[in-house]
């Protein structure tokens, strides 16, 4: 464990032994700054706080559960440092503060030695360290930080670092993606359903007034691929059928009967009244009541579902223009 009073001593020239063994754990001063920047050759960690000394010093007493020792105390518990603190004191900068407590103790040739834990402050801060080896729980992120920034993390770590980071340039690119999306979708929309009115004017076909285009999607048949258009009204469901009627004669309204079935996005909706009108080969349209719970208010849903080739090489460029930047 690296200790601040060891340092200052090893500074003084003096020869002090560092227990070593398990060590314990020493909780981060709520609210401390880990220091990195001129540590790339130094140890994890050391940290600093703008709070009270006294404030820092009455906190670890509580959570180490031992007493603050300033110089003096040290000296009348361990005899055999008096002349390495003496020296230490006489190179400490004026309004310098040091309390130390006491981790472990160690026996060396008969004489006590501790191991140290210290808190010292100056007119501008507080600072403690900390090693790596005794940051528990929530507080080892500071080592993983600490090794982060002074460029030493571990192979595993580096790894992972590679893998975080591939993995946030993908979500900003995926929420890029779709921030286009939402904005060149109103365009795209416009576009591909001015492109349909061509096949619906070819086949004498139109739209009721008051549907507006919910989604669009390219589906592959057994037969025939193409685009599906979805549009869709609150109006009710006579009024569109009888719209397409006037032109096709012949087809039946089929009652559904709430059954469940998917439909265009929706995993699943009730279905409860629907019509086929076939325009040609190339062109049909379909007419549904769906309701999206079984007692929800029913809407009106005008399929428009284009298979002419060329349809669908026209609306395939304008899809594929606007999917490649979403």
């Amino acid at each position: 464990m690296k200790n601040a009073l060891l340092s200052v001593l090893v500074l003084a020239g003096m020869i002090v032994v560092e227990a070593v063994g398990q060590q314990r754990s020493i909780p981060v001063y709520p609210g401390a700054k880990l220091e990195t920047e001129q540590q790339e050759n130094g140890e994890c960690c050391d940290f600093v706080t703008t709070d009270s000394f006294e404030k820092v010093v009455a906190f670890y007493e509580k959570q180490l559960n031992t007493k603050a020792l300033d110089t003096k105390a040290l000296v009348a518990a361990y005899p055999a440092l008096k002349q390495q603190i003496q020296a230490m004191e006489q190179q400490m900068p004026p309004n310098f503060k040091l309390r130390a407590f006491v981790i472990e103790e160690l026996t060396v040739n008969g004489q006590k030695m501790p191991n140290f834990f210290e808190v010292t402050g100056s007119p501008d801060a507080v600072r403690f360290s900390i090693g790596g080896d005794a940051l528990a729980g929530n507080d080892a992120q500071f080592a993983k930080q600490w090794r982060e920034k002074t460029g030493k993390l571990t192979e595993e770590e580096q790894q992972q670092q590679q893998r975080d980071q591939a993995q946030a340039d993908a979500d900003k690119e995926q929420k890029e993606r779709e921030a286009r999306k939402a904005k060149e979708m109103p365009e795209y929309m416009a576009k591909m359903t001015t492109e349909l009115s061509k096949s619906l004017k070819q086949n004498n076909a139109s739209l009721p007034p008051g549907f507006q285009c919910e989604n669009i999607q390219s589906y592959q048949g057994e037969s025939s691929s193409g685009f599906a258009f979805y549009f869709v009204s609150t109006g009710d469901f006579k009024k569109a059928y009888d719209f397409y009627a006037s032109h096709i004669k012949g087809a039946e309204i089929t009652n559904a009967e709430g059954g469940l079935a998917g439909w265009s996005d929706y995993e699943t909706v009730y279905f409860w009244r629907q019509a086929e009108f076939p325009f040609g080969s190339a062109l049909r349209i379909d007419v549904k009541e769906i309701s999206m719970t079984k007692d929800g208010p029913k809407k009106t849903y005008v399929a428009v579902f284009v298979s002419s080739p060329e349809a669908v090489k026209a609306l395939g460029a304008i899809s594929a223009e606007y999917q490649s930047r979403w």
